[in-house]
């Protein structure tokens, strides 16, 4: 079966499930979520492990069916990735491979579509139906190429990385992950950013409201600055309204007095730049990676991208290019070359 999603997120935190499309060699059906209060029959449906579920690039539909199912769609096909793993680009579009494979050229009328209002026009619903219609024949098309390529267990792997529940749940506690530019900050600043983004983040969650309405990243990084909290320091953050700082006042206030950490710990460690030699080793492993991508019909951003391949001459353990599909992607030669950069050499 193939599935897609209709959904809005402007005003809430929380995705707002308006449109499930469903598709088999049956037929096509646009499930109108918002008229039931239950789901039971679709998420039986999507526990079958018998079906196999076809999505492309699923991960926004697995954000918005998780709360509401209570499960992820699986077996899982990602058309996205499957295409990506027989050489036909790593971020290729549903609409592009409609057109590879079917040669039918989609309608883009309706891609800003208030998909939760009703009722929605028969061109609307025709739109919708047309995310699913092809799922089937794309999934055929490219389960042979996988075959033919041998890299149908490489595309099963990284489906059943997308499957993991734990990738669409956004912990408050770690909302300060979030956030890149931590490291200007001094150590005491940092602890205040971190406490202040979980802050943040859970009361977005409980007023489901987009986290931008509570506070946005540089006004939070303005208040975190603050040696002292009160209503005209935070008045004078340009960034941040005066009804906000008005709002936010107090509870700014019982966030930093009540920091339970190392107030001399350092949140977002400055990273120390590459040395020449790392630098140069990091060019010869993605000109060989583009190198061996190309000689295997892949994309080579898909196998590593340079941040991979920085992490790997840095000494970081635990990158994903010395395992899994990606170590037999790379070879032999070109994984023996870079665990002797982990040091892991013959372990």
């Amino acid at each position: 079966m193939g599935i897609d999603t209709e959904f809005l997120r402007i005003r809430t935190y929380y995705p707002k499930l308006c449109l499930i499309q469903i598709s088999s060699s049956s037929g096509v059906w646009c499930v109108d979520v918002t008229a039931f209060k239950r789901l039971d029959a679709l998420s039986e449906l999507i526990n079958n492990q018998k079906v196999m579920k076809i999505l492309h690039a699923p991960d926004q539909d697995f954000e918005v069916l998780l709360p509401r199912l209570k499960a992820l769609p699986t077996p899982l096909f990602d058309t996205q990735a499957a295409a990506a793993f027989c050489g036909m680009g790593d971020q290729v579009s549903y609409a592009s491979l409609v057109e590879q494979v079917t040669g039918v050229v989609l309608e883009k009328a309706h891609t800003r579509t208030d998909w939760c209002r009703r009722p929605l026009s028969d061109s609307q619903i025709g739109y919708a139906e047309d995310d699913v219609r092809y799922l089937g024949d794309i999934y055929h098309y490219l389960e042979k190429r996988l075959g033919q390529t041998g890299r149908r267990e490489w595309a099963e792997e990284q489906f059943a990385l997308l499957s993991r529940q734990e990738h669409y749940f956004l912990d408050p506690e770690l909302a300060w992950k979030r956030l890149g530019r931590g490291n200007s900050l001094s150590p005491v600043a940092q602890q205040r950013l971190k406490a202040l983004a979980v802050w943040r983040e859970k009361t977005a969650q409980d007023q489901n409201i987009p986290r931008e309405w509570v506070i946005k990243d540089v006004a939070l990084m303005a208040v975190a600055r603050l040696e002292s909290i009160d209503s005209s320091s935070l008045e004078n953050i340009n960034e941040l309204s005066s009804g906000q700082a008005r709002r936010w006042l107090n509870p700014i206030q019982k966030v930093i007095s009540t920091m339970d950490v190392p107030q001399n710990e350092v949140v977002w460690p400055r990273e120390r730049p590459m040395t020449r030699a790392q630098s140069d080793h990091c060019k010869k492993m993605m000109k060989k990676i583009r190198e061996r991508a190309m000689t295997i019909g892949m994309s080579a951003s898909l196998i590593a991208t340079r941040k991979d391949v920085e992490a790997v001459v840095r000494g970081e353990r635990g990158s994903p290019l010395v395992t899994g599909w990606r170590r037999k992607a790379l070879g032999d030669s070109l994984t023996e070359e870079l665990e002797s950069l982990l040091g892991l050499s013959g372990r």
